[in-house]
């Protein structure tokens, strides 16, 4: 049969070919690979060691606006901004000391700049991230209140809560060899080094649960940012083991955490349900990895970004110019 002349001409259609896979040794443009440890682990598998190991975002996700609905029924209290560098100001102090920088980033406002950030102990990037954050909230010392809310974000809930070196969990989660573990744990030191950041590969890894637990407590005190800090650092630098509850106790107790509470808090499940209902939000507003920071409800940043990162969003939450 042959075809009517005012029949439209079809076109066969291409066939559409798919990108071909980057290499995973190779970095995608402006961006570092991501480590195992700060993502949330996929539900299949993927292929290969390598591909385990092939950047999702590290270095931080385009600023995006997003609206934050998690508000627990009775808002806890905001950390100071000062407890991020490990200081420990009056518990009443609400606000952030003026900075002594002549050349601050962040133009004056007076207009708040409210901070969540969801986070894990075990995460590298999130050490590095976090240190970027506080440089960048330096920077923005006009700004008459800084708040800061740490946000509980447990990435492997099934994680075994015995210590092991963290090469074993590599390879019994990601496959590959006890080498290549340690040759991406010595690329993280290379960039917490850089950062001025003492980090130890040698460190032990388990499940973080109880910790966020702690935290939580430490939260209802107002110390909860300078806890995490110090527990942050001493676990990266290999000084101390947070997974030993011995030792979370007296270090919490060294923060203003009383230690009877703390350990009535570990004996018990005390803000278990706490700790998952913000990891509940967290994955509802697509948190694939962390660390993931919200500036004021209406602007988010995916991965640890750099110090110009941070400091661009907070300029876009307060509405100044960057």
């Amino acid at each position: 049969m042959s075809r009517p002349a005012s029949w439209p001409k079809l076109s066969r259609p291409r066939r559409r070919v798919r990108n071909r896979r980057p290499s995973p040794h190779t970095p995608r443009r402006g961006r570092t690979r991501h480590h195992p440890q700060c993502r949330v682990p996929p539900a299949r598998p993927a292929s290969s060691f390598d591909a385990r190991l092939r950047n999702h975002g590290a270095a931080g996700s385009p600023i995006r606006r997003v609206t934050v609905r998690h508000r627990p029924a009775t808002p806890p209290r905001p950390s100071p901004c000062p407890h991020l560098s490990g200081k420990t100001p009056h518990r009443n102090e609400a606000s952030m000391s003026p900075s002594t920088s002549s050349e601050p980033s962040t133009p004056a406002t007076d207009h708040p700049l409210i901070i969540e950030l969801w986070t894990d102990l075990g995460c590298p990037w999130c050490y590095i991230g976090k240190h970027r954050l506080e440089q960048a909230i330096a920077a923005a010392a006009p700004v008459s209140q800084v708040q800061l809310t740490l946000r509980s974000f447990e990435l492997d809930p099934d994680m075994s809560a015995t210590a092991v070196p963290i090469p074993e969990v590599f390879v019994a989660k990601h496959g590959g060899t006890t080498e290549q573990a340690r040759r991406m744990e010595a690329q993280m030191a290379e960039l917490a080094q850089a950062e001025g950041l003492p980090y130890s590969v040698d460190r032990p890894a388990a499940n973080t649960f109880d910790v966020h637990r702690v935290l939580h407590l430490a939260r209802a005190h107002g110390v909860a940012a300078a806890l995490f800090s110090t527990l942050q650092r001493g676990y990266f630098a290999g000084e101390l083991n947070p997974f030993d509850k011995d030792e979370l106790v007296r270090v919490a107790a060294e923060a203003g955490v009383p230690a009877e509470e703390t350990r009535a808090t570990l004996s018990g499940d005390t803000y278990a349900q706490a700790v998952r209902d913000e990891r509940a939000a967290g994955l509802a507003l697509g948190i694939q990895g962390v660390p993931f920071a919200v500036f004021n409800g209406t602007h988010a940043v995916a991965g640890a970004t750099s110090f110009e990162g941070y400091t661009t969003a907070i300029a876009q939450a307060l509405g100044v110019p960057a």
